[in-house]
């Protein structure tokens, strides 16, 4: 994710980023697809800022967001339109909690 003033190295050659956005969805098992998908899914969401303040031992969870949430300056992520449902808006609007 790059936001505000874009930071780089090698003679300004090489953009750094801000921070690292992830998603995860986590299936039930192997194989499951989307299709196996339900309002309980559980989905897993963090920006990590890019920052030499950040530990390398700071606790992972410390940095979940909402999927919806994109700290770039942009907005919401993107949404394929074929996931466009009531269920994928639920997924989207909740901050994981489980350990």
């Amino acid at each position: 994710m790059f936001a505000g003033p874009t930071k780089t190295i090698g003679a300004g050659a090489v953009a750094i980023p801000s921070a690292t956005f992830k998603v995860v969805v986590v299936l039930d098992r192997p194989g499951q697809g989307n299709r196996r998908r339900a309002f309980q899914t559980r989905v897993i969401s963090v920006v990590i800022p890019n920052e030499a303040s950040v530990s390398r031992t700071a606790d992972w969870r410390s940095f979940r967001v909402r999927p919806r949430d994109r700290r770039d300056g942009h907005g919401p992520a993107p949404v394929r339109r074929r996931n466009r449902t009531k269920f994928r808006e639920v997924l989207v609007d909740r901050v994981d909690v489980a350990p």
